[in-house]
């Protein structure tokens, strides 16, 4: 793996884009929720379902069109998937929840 890093400007991701989770972030799943919190600065932050299936998926090395693919082929009938999973993956990196893999 080589360095990850968080972006400090508005970074477009596509598909190629690999993440990692931030270290900085414990996750807990509660009922079917994913809870992260960051115990340095007592910061929680709870994750829609989407966002949790991400989340759960993302290990550093798939990158998003990896995840995309597994997500598409566990819920074919989501027609929105390939937007929402975009979208989610860019605002995890606004919210320092992941690292991008360089």
């Amino acid at each position: 793996m080589t360095n990850p890093r968080h972006p400090t400007d508005n970074v477009a991701i596509s598909e190629q884009t690999v993440l990692l989770k931030n270290p900085m972030w414990s996750s807990l799943l509660v009922d079917d929720e994913v809870v992260l919190f960051d115990q340095a600065r007592q910061h929680t932050h709870h994750l829609n379902a989407t966002a949790g299936l991400v989340w759960r998926l993302i290990d550093g090395e798939r990158d998003v069109a990896a995840i995309l693919a597994l997500l598409m082929d566990a819920y074919p009938e989501a027609k929105t998937l390939p937007l929402d999973v975009m979208s989610v993956c860019q605002q995890m990196i606004q919210d320092q929840l992941t690292l991008v893999v360089e």
